[in-house]
């Protein structure tokens, strides 16, 4: 025997709470894929923190725009054998400008990129 509920439509007495039960199961598991998503987009750095590779190089300071083209000009340390690492502005690599054409010894946290390596440095010390 069939019954009819109060939004008019037909129940049947053997599913009425399971389909109720089920609905709460698609919920949760979608608020939870939904969760996991938010939380994968809202903390990428984690990732690529573990990609980070901790160095030390060492290499002279240079201007990434030939002739002062631009005061946001990128910095570089160009190395003999390592190739050449931009200088993140981030922590200790916003003092680097200031020993354009100076030697130096960086260390920190080089992430691999399809344009280069970039340097997130913690510490240097100037040789010349």
């Amino acid at each position: 025997m069939k019954r009819l509920s109060k939004e008019g439509l037909y129940l049947n007495r053997n599913t009425g709470g399971k389909a109720m039960e089920r609905r709460k199961q698609y919920l949760v598991a979608g608020l939870l894929i939904v969760s996991l998503a938010f939380g994968a987009y809202a903390f990428p750095g984690s990732a690529a923190a573990a990609k980070a590779q901790e160095v030390t190089v060492t290499g002279e300071v240079v201007n990434g725009v030939a002739d002062g083209e631009t005061a946001f000009a990128p910095v570089y340390i160009r190395t003999d054998d390592q190739g050449n690492y931009e200088v993140s502005t981030k922590m200790k690599g916003k003092e680097l400008p200031k020993f354009i054409g100076k030697k130096i010894t960086v260390t920190g946290l080089v992430k691999e990129k399809k344009d280069g390596k970039t340097i997130t440095v913690t510490e240097y010390k100037v040789l010349e």
